[in-house]
């Protein structure tokens, strides 16, 4: 099992937009082989900081979702409103 934390910066005025689109994309998501779960949060510091975790059963099951034709088109329009690239961390138990 594996964990993904994908970390972005988004913009005040795009926040809306880009909720929508990650409750989208975990959808999608939920639906491809290996998925266990995800959760969305928020920084209670900074508001415009997100962190989004999810559990895969393996590694390749995560990469092959990563290069899906339909999480690059969504991560492509999710690009356009970070104020910096997004941070992604693949965390295994030890």
């Amino acid at each position: 099992m594996i964990r993904v934390l994908i970390e972005r910066k988004v913009g005040e005025s795009t926040e809306l937009a880009y909720q929508q689109l990650t409750r989208d994309v975990r959808h999608a998501a939920m639906h491809m082989p290996g998925y266990i779960s995800g959760e969305t949060w928020r920084d209670s510091e900074n508001p415009h900081h997100y962190v989004l975790i999810s559990t895969w059963r393996t590694r390749g099951e995560w990469d092959t979702w990563a290069r899906s034709p339909e999480r690059v088109a969504a991560t492509d329009q999710i690009a356009l409103m970070l104020l910096e690239p997004e941070i992604v961390t693949i965390l295994e138990p030890l």
